[in-house]
């Protein structure tokens, strides 16, 4: 029986330390079958896109995972980023784009954290380079160095502390294979209770 099989038989409710045990057999266990590992990575991404939305009080819509033809299995966590076309100029939107930054680095933060690899990080790097040039004025080198450093840090500290919650979301989404927002939220609060407090974006400083 495959490991998603076992997992379809359990009830989906509120997570338990018993449930989230029970994921990390299923996501981290080297005798998964092929398919079901390629799901938990791809779930373990989108879960931290996901929670880091939460952490940084931007809503999720919906988080998905699902099986393509040409790329075996992909997903999605839908929620409203800084637009990549559109140059930050007040404080606010420029607290804005970087939260929108460290949204589009946990999915590769979650990856190192569960797999120690990153396989489904080069879109959002594409798409956090797109966003670096929407800053009221041209970053140099190292300022865009330091930037990302900052977001890097910070979203792997905040993943770090909230990995169950993850985890949670990520075994979900193994069986479910789609998640509501709400749906996120609870999760969330059910493993962790409220989100910290938002952290200072370095370009409001």
């Amino acid at each position: 029986m495959s490991a998603a099989a076992r997992w379809a038989g359990s009830p989906v409710n509120e997570p338990s330390a018993a449930r989230v045990a029970r994921a990390l057999q299923l996501l981290d266990s080297v005798e998964v079958a092929q398919e079901d590992r390629d799901r938990s990575y791809i779930a373990r991404h989108e879960a931290g896109h996901a929670v880091m939305s939460v952490e940084l009080g931007v809503r999720v819509e919906l988080v998905t995972i699902e099986a393509t033809p040409a790329h075996g299995f992909d997903g999605h966590c839908h929620v409203a980023l800084w637009p990549a076309s559109v140059r930050a100029l007040q404080p606010h939107e420029i607290a804005a784009l970087e939260y929108s930054i460290m949204i589009l680095l946990a999915g590769e933060m979650a990856e190192r954290l569960g797999a120690g690899s990153t396989v489904h990080a080069q879109h959002d790097r594409a798409m956090i380079e797109e966003r670096l040039r929407c800053y009221p004025i041209e970053l140099h080198d190292d300022e865009r160095k330091a930037l990302l450093a900052w977001c890097e840090v910070h979203t792997m500290r905040r993943l770090r502390r909230a990995w169950p919650a993850v985890i949670a979301i990520a075994m979900e989404l193994v069986v479910a294979r789609t998640i509501t927002g709400d749906r996120v939220l609870t999760l969330y609060e059910a493993t962790l209770g409220s989100p910290p407090p938002i952290p200072q974006p370095p370009g409001t400083c």
